[in-house]
């Protein structure tokens, strides 16, 4: 049987509806399969930018570990901030971290094995990547890379530079359980705190203010000092002066007893302190015979013997060093300890005079509640401030560290439309294919229903 072209469009006019359905099911089989094998991937480049990294060391010197990325607590952070229900071990199974090193060194180390040499590089650029299935979409995946990025930094900052987080301001639990003037002794310790705080990293960055908050550290710092210059001498004044407390009694036991544990404090780091000065002259004196090791009057002239010699004061000059050292930090400590116990005895003395008969108990204290609140309030509102700013200098400090080199791709791992267009060629083909074998079909049992007809007639 000969088909002309005519013939084939005659079929596939005829068979059109027939086509289109086997094209209709072809895609639904396609759209069924990739939705149940899709998946999507969020991936980034990072480079460490500092020069420790392409010696493998961290900016602190310790050694590099780019695992630590997927460290149960960088994700457990990430799964907090995005409040999500997945658990770590789930996202650290699907999240990978994947060195990119350039063709040229990978070229370099191969020519270098060949000819029986070593060759060590650190790759300072990786890939992070994080996949899902069909039950989540990329979106999804964007952000978990995200939020793992952003806490892996603050790590990083935290961890190898130096930039830890300011300790939370909450004084709700020191009202409630503390006297008057250990409330105020704890704010004046935590205003000293954050002064140090905000001078070491002005110090480090002295130019840097948030564009958040519009605050410096030195603006931050110059707040923090009006508190502690202003308005807690105020309240230290009421509480001293009118002898301010919920249990007079049980404060002056208690001072007594940081007293006494001062003062013996002091008297141990003085022993100490004795110990180690009396080592250092005993240890000064032994060794004024030792000879000097470049007596030569010439430095042409070299003994061997003078090597033992150098070494030996090499070892003793360390010796020297840590008695001196222990000398000076139980001195100093002996020193805090006295100035702790002189103030305990001071708290001691104020509270067992007689109070000044024109002072108002209640009034001194109903100010000293209010005073307490308006510092409080102060310190937890600044605190506010101060936290943005050093998240945003922490997160500057960082990034000047780690670098990302891209933005984060989302990327299907079935593409959707090369799939869905191969599903329209092939279902286009089969359905053209099935209309002209049906047709091809038709015909020839036509013609020999036509053939048997025409026989059967000749034969009778």
């Amino acid at each position: 049987m000969r088909l002309s072209i005519w013939d084939i469009l005659d079929y596939l006019n005829k068979w059109k509806g027939g086509i289109a359905e086997v094209l209709i099911i072809s895609l639904l089989l396609m759209g069924f399969y990739i939705y149940k094998n899709q998946t999507y991937s969020a991936e980034t480049i990072i480079s460490y930018a500092d020069q420790n990294a392409k010696s493998g060391l961290t900016p602190n010197g310790k050694s590099l570990d780019v695992n630590e990325i997927t460290s149960p607590n960088i994700i457990a952070a990430a799964i907090a901030d995005l409040g999500i229900t997945e658990s770590v071990e789930k996202i650290r199974s699907r999240m990978s971290v994947s060195p990119i090193i350039p063709d040229e060194i990978v070229a370099l180390k191969q020519s270098k094995t060949k000819e029986g040499e070593e060759y060590i590089y650190y790759p300072v650029d990786y890939s992070v990547k994080f996949t899902v299935e069909n039950d989540k979409d990329g979106a999804y995946a964007r952000d978990v890379v995200d939020a793992v990025i952003k806490h892996y930094s603050i790590y990083y900052s935290e961890t190898y530079l130096n930039n830890s987080a300011i300790a939370k301001i909450d004084f709700d639990s020191d009202i409630n359980n503390h006297d008057y003037l250990e409330v105020a002794e704890v704010m004046d310790s935590t205003l000293t705190n954050i002064i140090s705080y905000l001078e070491e990293r002005y110090t480090s960055k002295p130019d840097f203010r948030s564009s958040a908050t519009g605050k410096s550290l030195a603006d931050l710092s110059v707040l923090y000092k009006e508190i502690k210059n202003n308005d807690l001498p105020a309240l230290f004044s009421n509480i001293l002066n009118a002898q301010i407390t919920d249990n007079k009694e049980a404060l002056l036991k208690k001072y007594t007893y940081r007293k006494e544990q001062y003062e013996l404090t002091s008297a141990h780091k003085n022993n100490s302190a004795n110990v180690a000065l009396s080592l250092i002259e005993r240890f000064v004196e032994s060794n004024k015979s030792v000879p000097n090791a470049y007596k030569n009057e010439s430095d042409n002239e070299f003994d061997t013997a003078e090597i033992y010699v150098q070494e030996e004061m090499s070892r003793t000059k360390t010796t020297y060093d840590s008695l001196f050292d222990s000398y000076v930090s139980d001195g100093v400590g002996a020193g805090a300890s006295t100035v702790d116990a002189d103030y305990c005895n001071f708290v001691i003395t104020a509270f067992s005079t007689p109070v000044n008969e024109t002072i108002d108990y209640e009034n001194a204290k109903a100010n000293a509640n209010k005073q307490i609140e308006y510092i409080s309030g102060k310190m937890s509102d600044l605190y506010q401030i101060t936290y943005a700013t050093i998240q945003e200098y922490n997160d500057l400090r960082a990034s000047q560290h780690i670098v990302m080199l891209s933005g984060i791709n989302i990327i299907n791992g079935i593409s959707v439309r090369f799939y869905l267009l191969l599903t329209c060629c092939v279902g286009l083909l089969l359905g053209v294919f099935l209309a002209i074998v049906i047709e091809i079909i038709l015909n020839l049992k036509k013609v020999q229903k036509s053939e048997k007809i025409v026989r059967t007639p000749g034969a009778e």
